[in-house]
């Protein structure tokens, strides 16, 4: 671990944190932009590295990176394992100093005035517990980050058979959000992506941070429902604005169909923790059946169906298990990693 500091840590009012994995072609310029776009105030960056072999811890540990970062305080975590997303920023959370924490994706860039901004709502009102910004591409378009949490037969239903097309497109921006809504407006949500997410450290010393069994994939969901839950506001404050390189760590790791399969593992694992036995069997068995007829649809036109039907049995067999109990091979905490 290597800390180097100019400003009294008393005097920090941000930290950020970076978990990092083979990040070598997109950390740099993460870093870069903090340097160059940073707040107005004292902050940190803390970056745990989980075990890259790509030369990118070498980097955070080079006189360009020192340099670069001199008039920061900088301190480089390495895990000495992939740990996963939720593991390693619980381990920087320890370590951080200030009031206020940023969990940063390192395929993201900064820009000018966003953390200012996302401090500013946070600190707005003593009930707002996580901000989360507008996330565009690297194109500058728009990024859904705001979705629908949690779903429901309707609007699983209403989303996958595009049944929302017959329905006003205000109303249904309203209701389902995600990519019928425009992002345009402050707003308190039910959940905020994951590529940044800015929080009170007060709230997390109150409800915790993530859960650890969560590999990679709806550890923000799953944090967001208990932030809710904790009686602390979720703000989506669209001034505050993140570019996401969107998948440039992942898709170093998982092929599409690979990280469509983890995914559900970690979403079923989230629906199963966070929401009643009715709920989740009830939109288990509509997935299940949404899956069959996209299934039938990609055969008829000739596509391969092999993930979708993967994807479908795993939702079949969780309605098993939801119905009958578990048996010596369901689907655990452990197939989430």
């Amino acid at each position: 671990m290597r800390a180097s500091s100019a400003i009294s840590m008393s005097e920090l009012r941000l930290s950020i944190i970076i978990v990092n994995w083979n990040g070598i072609a997109f950390l740099p310029a993460c870093i870069r932009s903090i340097v160059e776009n940073g707040p107005h105030f004292p902050c940190e960056v803390i970056v745990v590295d989980n075990d890259s072999l790509d030369g990118s811890a070498e980097w955070l540990e080079s006189d360009e990176c020192k340099h670069l970062m001199q008039d920061v305080p900088f301190t480089l975590i390495r895990a000495g394992a992939n740990l996963g997303f939720g593991p390693a920023n619980n381990l920087a959370i320890k370590t951080a100093s200030a009031a206020n924490i940023l969990i940063l994706n390192p395929d993201t860039l900064v820009t000018e005035g966003a953390l200012d901004k996302l401090v500013k709502t946070l600190e707005s009102e003593p009930r707002i517990g996580m901000v989360g910004p507008k996330i565009l591409n690297e194109d500058g378009s728009l990024q859904h980050s705001v979705v629908r949490q949690p779903e429901t037969p309707a609007t699983i239903i209403f989303e996958e058979l595009r049944i929302y097309k017959l329905l006003p497109r205000r109303m249904i921006a309203t209701w389902l959000l995600g990519s019928h809504w425009n992002h345009d407006q402050r707003r308190t949500v039910r959940v905020v992506g994951g590529a940044a997410i800015m929080c009170k450290r007060e709230m997390i010393n109150e409800i915790g941070g993530f859960d650890p069994s969560i590999h990679m994939y709806a550890e923000e969901f799953e944090w967001c429902v208990r932030v809710r839950r904790g009686n602390w506001d979720i703000v989506f404050e669209p001034e505050a604005q993140i570019i996401h390189l969107r998948g440039r760590s992942t898709t170093q790791r998982w092929a599409a169909d690979e990280r469509m399969i983890v995914q559900e593992k970690a979403l079923i694992y989230y629906e199963n923790k966070s929401f009643s036995k009715l709920l989740n069997l009830s939109n288990c068995i509509t997935k299940a059946v949404v899956l069959t007829l996209h299934t039938l649809r990609w055969r008829w036109q000739g596509k391969d169906v092999r993930t979708l039907q993967q994807l479908r049995n795993m939702r079949l067999e969780n309605c098993r298990q939801l119905i009958f109990g578990p048996r010596n091979d369901i689907i655990n905490t452990s197939e989430v990693n």
